[in-house]
């Protein structure tokens, strides 16, 4: 019974950990998006 509980919750946080890991890399690719554009834009404006 106990070693079950502790593959649930292994599962849970997995599933968890997979979905944050989803989220910092779109704020990551965000930024470069962000980062490559103004880049640009200065290059363009100079």
């Amino acid at each position: 019974m106990d070693s079950l509980v502790l593959i649930i919750l292994a599962l849970i946080l997995l599933i968890i950990g997979l979905k944050v890991a989803k989220k910092i890399i779109k704020i990551i690719l965000f930024l470069a998006v962000i980062g490559v554009a103004f880049y640009l834009l200065q290059d363009f404006l100079m």
